[in-house]
């Protein structure tokens, strides 16, 4: 099923979400990555969101609880890379400064499956 938005454009049903947060390396995206393409069906979407950036850092307190998380920052062309290199097109790729009490700016790729 799709839905129309002009002629010739369409909307696949199938659209997949992903924020990668505490992922190491990009062995570890190439490897997420692969496996959404693997299971998204031809013409699917896949939104990818991230913390943006170089390095890793530290979270101890998130949403009122006490945890242990190391969150691995991301540069939007090195995802977007590693999206091209597993057999998607990318479609847009956008960063926006850190807001309010965010520590780094976030970063956003969409792409498709051909």
């Amino acid at each position: 099923m799709s839905f129309a938005l002009t002629p010739g454009f369409s909307v696949p049903s199938t659209v997949i979400a992903i924020v990668l947060k505490g992922l190491s390396g990009s062995v570890c995206v190439a490897r997420i990555f692969g496996e959404v393409r693997r299971v998204l069906g031809p013409g699917g979407v896949l939104l990818v969101g991230f913390q943006s950036g170089t390095g890793e850092r530290r979270v101890e307190r998130a949403y009122g609880h006490d945890i242990a998380l190391t969150a691995i920052l991301h540069e939007p062309t090195a995802i977007a890379d590693a999206l091209t290199a597993a057999g998607f097109e990318v479609t847009a790729v956008a960063e926006r400064a850190a807001r309010g009490s965010e520590k780094h700016a976030q970063g956003f790729v969409l792409a498709r499956r051909p």
